[in-house]
């Protein structure tokens, strides 16, 4: 791509913002908009939820069907993300996702053998990085409960 904006049309300039800005596989923000986004409306908002959400066995998925089947799972998990909550919805890393929402958010929606996910109230919290950091670990501990569920079922 050529660096030098100046000789760029608006509509070149348009797809280069969309190039850096969003997610190929799933079309959504990237993780610095949600960095901004968070930050931002943690605090001016009165109260925020923050969603985070890890697609299940992706590693496995892709070393035993193949790495479409792998982008397959995390576009539907996207798509559930993105239907769900269309306008603060985020590819935070490979397979983790991040939903900001000013409502306490209903995940019945997430099939728990697609994904894992956690939320936590930004009520508890003076910085937005250690609300971050609790549902991340908030999420970690929902990982090892679906690990060991998933381990127990596969012993019987």
């Amino acid at each position: 791509m050529n660096s030098d904006y100046a000789t760029k049309t608006p509509e070149e300039l348009i797809e280069m913002i969309k190039y850096y800005r969003y997610d190929a596989l799933t079309g959504m923000k990237q993780r610095k908009d949600f960095e901004i986004d968070f930050n931002e409306r943690f605090y001016n908002e009165e109260e925020i939820f923050l969603v985070m959400i890890d697609v299940n066995n992706l590693h496995t998925v892709n070393r035993d069907l193949g790495y479409q089947a792998g982008d397959d799972l995390i576009r539907r998990v996207a798509n559930i993300v993105k239907f769900y909550c269309m306008s603060s919805n985020y590819r935070y890393g490979g397979d983790e996702f991040m939903i900001i929402k000013t409502t306490e958010p209903d995940m019945s929606h997430v099939r728990t053998d697609d994904a894992c996910f956690a939320y936590i109230s930004s009520k508890e919290f003076d910085k937005p990085a250690e609300m971050l950091k609790a549902v991340d670990k908030k999420l970690t501990e929902c990982k090892i409960r679906f690990h060991k569920e998933n381990d127990r079922r596969s012993r019987k």
